[in-house]
C-alpha cells in the first residue's frame, strides 16, 4: 500500500529513518510485531496555513500513484496573522470548516481513502489556547464520523497534562522531536494496518 502523508513543516520534518520509503528500516520490525508495512512518501511544505496548502501545493501532486492520502495540517492557520498583518485572524471554528473542506477536495478529486491527523500541540499562549486545538480536534473528530474519514488523533498521543508537549517530545514546543515521532510513525502504522486489513476482509 502506498501512502502520502501532506502536509505542513511537521509532515516535511518527519525523520527520514522513522517509516518506510525513505523508512524502510523498520520492514523487518514490523514484520516482528504483526504491522504491514506501506510505502510511505511525504509531501510537506514549512510554514504554509490549509490555504496555502490548499491553492498552491496540491494542485500539484499526483495523487494516482497512491492508494491512501494522510492530511496534517492546521497550526500555521494560527501562526500567520502574526506573521502578516494582512492576514486574517481565524476562530476555531474557521479553521475547522478549512481542514474539513480540504479533505473533502482532496477525496473529490484523487478518489482515494482520506485520513485526517488532529492539530498537533503547541505551546499554551505561544499563538492559541490549547482550548482552541482541542475544539477543532473535537471537531473534525465528529466531521470524520459522519463523513467516513478515518480520524488520526495525535495529540492525544503527544500532549501532557498541562496541554503542552508531553515531556520529552519536543525540543520547540511546535514539532515533535524524534522520540515523538517514534510515536507518530508507530501510530500511522498500527492504524493503517488495521484499515489494511479492513480491507482485505471486504
Amino acid at each position: 500500500m502506498k501512502v502520502l502523508l501532506f502536509g505542513d513543516s511537521i509532515t516535511e520534518y518527519i525523520p527520514k529513518d522513522k517509516l518506510n520509503v525513505d523508512w524502510s528500516y523498520n520492514q523487518k520490525k514490523n514484520a516482528e510485531n504483526g504491522v504491514d508495512n506501506f510505502d510511505f512518501y511525504k509531501c510537506g511544505t514549512e510554514n504554509y496555513a490549509t490555504d496555502m496548502l490548499r491553492k498552491y501545493v496540491f494542485p500539484k501532486v499526483n495523487t494516482q500513484p497512491y492508494d491512501v492520502i494522510v492530511l496534517q495540517c492546521g497550526i500555521n492557520d494560527f501562526f500567520w496573522p502574526y506573521y502578516d498583518e494582512d492576514y486574517p485572524k481565524k476562530s476555531p471554528e474557521e479553521i475547522f470548516q478549512e481542514i474539513a473542506s480540504f479533505a473533502e477536495e482532496i477525496k473529490e478529486t484523487s478518489h482515494k481513502k482520506v485520513m485526517v491527523e488532529s492539530v498537533y500541540p503547541v505551546k499554551n499562549g505561544k499563538v492559541t489556547s490549547q482550548d482552541d486545538i482541542v475544539y477543532i480536534n473535537k471537531r473534525l473528530e465528529a466531521f470524520c464520523k459522519a463523513n467516513g474519514y478515518k480520524f488520526i488523533d495525535m495529540y492525544s498521543s503527544l500532549v501532557g497534562d498541562d496541554g503542552n508537549y508531553a515531556r520529552g517530545l519536543s525540543d520547540d514546543d511546535l514539532h515533535p522531536n524524534a522520540r515523538g515521532y517514534e510515536i507518530v510513525a508507530e501510530k500511522l502504522n498500527r492504524i493503517l494496518t488495521v484499515e489494511n486489513q479492513k480491507e482485505r476482509e471486504l
